[in-house]
């Protein structure tokens, strides 16, 4: 058993069912909701494995861990974390289909992630995608009692949801995927953090492979802003790892699954009440006892409740769900709690209990909150769930956020270089609860780089809840052309590739020669003969690469004797100068040059502008 992170915080779960929907006020009421007070959870399990099957005999080692999974495991949910083939068989639909159905036979909902083999490793990785989206994504909503979850609009496989106070955060990130779907990851991960990070104990990040560039360095910084545990969890590498140095960050653990083979099933991770990360690699020893499940598949039913938004005056409706009803009665115990609103002043306080009968799944609470003439920033209270009879508390807190209705609020953009910022419905001046869309729109030589003031992250455009005054600033980056050109035949390769570049990019120049030519050097803003070399942009560059042909000199003799050459070789740039000198054998004289040479001279010189032949003859 594995041991990592120590804090904890009061969870706050995701809202309504959303795949392919924006955060919008999602991510703004949880923003607003960081008052939420510290509480106890209970501790949580789920389970993960990947690389599996990798033939079509393993086909039945995955159904074997499914079906050990349904007897023996706690577990909420499972996660696939891709590679569904190996990288030597074929892309061929039946895989897909197989591995759905099989993974459908889970008695608790399966989240599966994207692995390189099934698709930018197909011969045809659109035709692989395609058969992946047709038959894999969004698996979970095959399930009963599936509870919230939320997806990318840019990629709608990367997902995310909220479970007894853990963020869990699905990531298509595979060996050699395009660059885009990894910035899209990044950003996902930025804006998943940015939205939910105060309000939840613990992250769980899932991908099929370890994070690296972009990725890296969002979940790096993001893991230390949050500064409580954050698991990242993956395979592809078939080999237990377990890595605390990984991120660098005492708070923040990296963990590789081993291959899913038969003797490797499905790792059990639980994230204990006082925000540990535990690790199972054998979750079923013999003697296990089977799970006694309810028709859902979970132990009982569950309860939770919602967020909202109310305009002061009005009555705030909270819904309390019952997922996963069996036809058994359910109740549950509520109370109102204050938080930047104060009972009394800003809403009536109330408490009370709730009953589900057999087929009941939903219930209100009203609470009426109070209208007055005064303007001010939004506030929130909370209602809590407790001493629930007949199903568990999935999620014990809802918050309301209420909305002042006595004046506008301003939207100030800070001045800034690179650029300018649109807003929409434009004006500046808005109605509490507006919910304004910022564009970052850089001028020419520019491009955007982030978000700053009451706006974080690189979305753009993004989406701003006025509830309040708010300053919002946008960082643009310079950005400049390296423009090169060569003479005398040759090429110029740019790592980074592209010509256009952030100002401080260090670029690495690599001069390629024509066949028979030679580099000499470079010029403009490079002087010098190093290959490659690198140049730091700091400005507009032009760059000259100078090359030259390489010609041959070819050396015969008649008669008994010898030629020197210098510089010596044979070989030599166009417009060098060669010094031959005849040298006569024992009992022999010089007679004079032909072919590219002629006369008597001797030494004499030539210039190599072409590929030349010459001939000296001896005598007795």
């Amino acid at each position: 058993m594995w041991l990592f992170g120590s804090e904890r915080v009061r969870p706050l779960c995701a809202n309504a069912r959303s795949r392919g929907r924006l955060l919008g006020l999602l991510a703004a009421l949880a923003l607003v909701l960081l008052a939420r007070s510290a509480g106890a959870a209970d501790p949580f399990v789920f389970s993960v494995f990947g690389d599996v099957p990798y033939s079509e005999s393993e086909l039945a080692t995955l159904e074997t861990h499914v079906t050990n999974h349904n007897r023996y495991s706690p577990s909420a949910f499972l996660v696939h974390v891709g590679d569904i083939k190996s990288g030597s068989e074929a892309c061929q639909e039946v895989r897909y289909q197989d591995v759905a159905d099989i993974l459908k036979g889970s008695a608790v909902p399966v989240f599966i992630l994207p692995g390189d083999n099934e698709w930018v490793d197909c011969s045809n990785p659109s035709q692989g995608w395609a058969w992946w989206m047709e038959h894999l994504f969004a698996l979970e909503k095959e399930f009963c009692g599936i509870w919230p979850v939320d997806a990318q609009i840019a990629r709608p496989e990367n997902f995310s949801f909220v479970r007894d106070g853990v963020l869990f955060i699905g990531l298509n990130y595979v060996s050699g995927g395009p660059s885009s779907v990894t910035q899209a990851d990044a950003d996902w991960v930025n804006d998943q953090f940015a939205a939910l990070g105060g309000s939840v104990r613990a992250a769980v990040l899932l991908a099929q492979k370890k994070a690296s560039g972009v990725l890296f360095d969002a979940v790096k910084a993001r893991g230390h802003a949050f500064g409580k545990p954050v698991l990242y969890m993956h395979g592809d590498g078939h080999d237990w790892e377990y890595d605390t140095a990984f991120f660098g960050e005492s708070n923040m653990l990296r963990v590789q699954v081993e291959r899913g083979s038969l003797s490797h099933p499905p790792v059990q991770v639980t994230v204990t009440s006082a925000g540990q990360f535990q690790f199972e690699q054998d979750p079923w020893p013999a003697g296990t006892p089977e799970i006694v499940r309810n028709s859902c598949g979970g132990a009982q039913p569950s309860l939770s409740i919602d967020d909202l938004f109310v305009t002061e005056g009005q009555t705030a409706n909270f819904t309390v769900t019952l997922s996963g009803a069996t036809g058994a009665a359910a109740s549950v115990n509520y109370a109102t709690q204050d938080g930047t609103a104060r009972a009394g002043s800003d809403y009536v306080s109330k408490s009370g209990s709730l009953s589900f009968s057999g087929t009941t799944t939903q219930r209100q609470v009203q609470i009426n909150t109070s209208q007055d003439s005064t303007g001010e920033n939004a506030e929130s209270f909370f209602v809590n769930l407790s001493n629930a009879s007949g199903a568990t508390i999935a999620r014990a807190q809802g918050g309301a956020v209420i909305l002042d209705d006595d004046s506008g609020y301003t939207v100030t953009v800070q001045p800034t270089t690179g650029g300018s910022v649109t807003l929409s419905p434009s004006g500046g001046v808005y109605a509490g609860g507006t919910l304004v869309t910022v564009t970052a729109v850089p001028a020419s030589g520019y491009r955007f780089g982030s978000w700053g003031g009451a706006l974080s992250g690189t979305s753009n455009p993004t989406t701003l809840l006025v509830d309040g005054n708010k300053t919002i600033s946008a960082t643009f980056i310079r950005r400049y052309a390296v423009t090169v050109s060569t003479t005398g035949g040759g090429s110029v390769s740019l790592s980074p590739s592209g010509g256009v570049y952030d100002v401080g990019t260090l670029v690495t120049l690599t001069a390629v020669p024509v066949t028979g030519g030679s580099f000499l050097g470079w010029g403009g803003a490079l002087s010098g003969t190093s290959n490659p070399t690198t140049l730091l942009v700091d400005g507009a560059k032009s760059v000259t690469a100078n090359f030259t042909a390489i010609h041959t000199l070819t050396v015969a003799t008649k008669g008994k004797g010898n030629v020197t050459l210098n510089p010596p070789g044979g070989a030599y740039p166009a417009g060098t100068v060669v010094t031959l000198t005849a040298v006569p054998g024992s009992g022999f004289r010089f007679t004079g040059w032909s072919g590219a040479l002629s006369g008597l001279a001797n030494p004499t010189t030539l210039v190599i502008n072409g590929n030349k032949s010459v001939t000296a003859t001896f005598k007795k």
